[in-house]
């Protein structure tokens, strides 16, 4: 089956993605409130735009810090994704 659905009565398309003959309807995530829209955009947002994430008072986290001392002030060194 093709990905994507037409309305019937309107023709308006709506995006989804065929998987074993079920389609999924694809959507963008909007973090914004009642009345205001703060779409998600992929890669390094700033704060009012980006998903707040909150980690289990039960998990841990692995951190990895630079080799030697920061300088005040300075940034640790960006590693590529």
């Amino acid at each position: 089956m093709a990905d994507n659905v037409t309305l019937p009565g309107t023709g308006g398309i709506i995006a989804t993605d065929d998987v074993s003959n079920v389609q999924f309807q694809k959507i963008k995530i909007d973090a914004g409130g009642d009345g205001v829209s703060v779409p998600i955009i992929a890669g390094s947002q700033t704060k009012a735009a980006s998903v707040p994430v909150a980690i289990a008072s039960d998990q841990t986290v692995p951190v990895s810090l630079a080799a030697g001392p920061l300088t005040p002030g300075a940034s640790p060194p960006c590693r590529p994704s």
